[in-house]
């Protein structure tokens, strides 16, 4: 048995005897549950020392699992070698990644400047190809305090807002909402903002 995440290349493969690499070695797939049907014949590689495989075929996302089917043929494809194996291949759901803003702040009393420093990371990773960075403080009653945009971070992927128009109080809560687009999409994150008195 072997497992798969949906989407991942099935690691198709059979050993033989060692000096046996002048084979046809094919696997026929079959797919089960909901959808029951032969999908495809696909040869393996001869490696060496009887090793035969192939990992060009990615598991499908709307099965349970899939059964594997392996045929051995002499050099010529046709004349079976009398050997067969069958193997199934699990579906494992696959992990979405977890994209999170992130954010540092600080503020300039003598010139009464709030600097943001904002960043997406995948899985924990920095992204530098991304682009459009969303700022807004809210106070707690959900009105926007303000709001600031930069549309491209530097090479390190860190974008760079200031606002100066308006003074957070050190008495207040506030949070921010970030949206960065990262990979095509707005991802967005809410955190609180931190204000120094």
């Amino acid at each position: 048995m072997i497992l798969v995440r949906l989407g991942d290349k099935i690691p198709l493969s059979l050993m033989l005897y060692a000096d046996d690499n002048d084979k046809v070695v094919k696997a026929n797939l079959i797919t089960f549950y909901p959808r029951d049907e032969w999908v495809s014949e696909i040869l393996l590689v001869s490696r060496g020392d009887g090793i035969y495989d192939n990992t060009d075929y990615a598991m499908p996302a709307d099965v349970t699992y899939v059964r594997a089917y392996y045929d051995v043929f002499e050099g010529d494809g046709i004349t079976s070698a009398g050997y067969y194996r069958s193997e199934e291949i699990f579906a494992l759901e696959k992990t979405n990644p977890q994209f999170v803003n992130k954010i540092t702040t600080t503020f300039n009393p003598l010139t009464d400047v709030q600097e943001v420093l904002a960043w997406v990371e995948k899985d924990g990773q920095r992204l530098t190809a991304v682009t459009d960075c969303v700022i807004t403080v809210k106070n707690s009653a959900g009105t926007t305090v303000w709001t600031a945009t930069d549309a491209a971070p530097n090479a390190d992927g860190i974008f760079k807002v200031e606002n100066s128009s308006t003074v957070l109080t050190a008495d207040s809560n506030y949070y921010v909402i970030i949206v960065i687009t990262a990979e095509g999409v707005a991802r967005t994150s809410i955190q609180s903002f931190i204000t120094v008195g």
